[in-house]
């Protein structure tokens, strides 16, 4: 099958089209990952003391955040090992209130590689509809046929 014949794996139609908000939830609870990390900063944890330094309640980790995103990115693509290049910068916290939330993750491919099979992918991640990633960029390598 040549190249151009074989479906392509796509983010929204193609390049350059937005895809419909894919909402993250919480695949696995941000509230559970300090646990597991034994993270025992209180404002992942305690209401009372997240909103006694000013947060408006206990917020997510930020690794948990990231990890959100890149769930996204990697499910696109098909296989966690597609994806070659991540990172992120994290602009506002995740509110997590005991009733929970949610973050929603849209991408755009802003470049393909057609010869390395290389895709590069702008993500965006809000809560709340705020913008919780910045300069948030997966590179993700797919098949090219020979």
């Amino acid at each position: 099958m040549r190249r151009d014949e074989r479906p392509q794996p796509r983010l929204g139609g193609g390049r350059g089209r937005r895809r419909p908000g894919h909402r993250a939830g919480h695949p696995g609870d941000p509230r559970g990952l300090r646990e597991r990390l034994g993270d025992q900063n209180p404002i992942h944890q305690d209401e009372e003391f997240a909103r006694s330094v000013g947060l408006p309640d206990v917020i997510a980790h930020g690794m948990w955040t990231m990890g959100a995103a890149g769930t996204v990115v990697s499910e696109w693509a098909g296989d966690a090992g597609r994806v070659v290049e991540y990172g992120t910068r994290f602009t506002q916290p995740v509110v997590v209130p005991a009733s929970g939330g949610e973050v929603v993750v849209s991408g755009t491919v802003r470049a393909v590689e057609a010869e390395t099979g290389r895709v590069t992918v702008d993500l965006t991640a809000t809560s709340e509809g705020r913008k919780v990633l910045g300069r948030c960029v997966a590179v993700v390598r797919l098949d090219v046929d020979g």
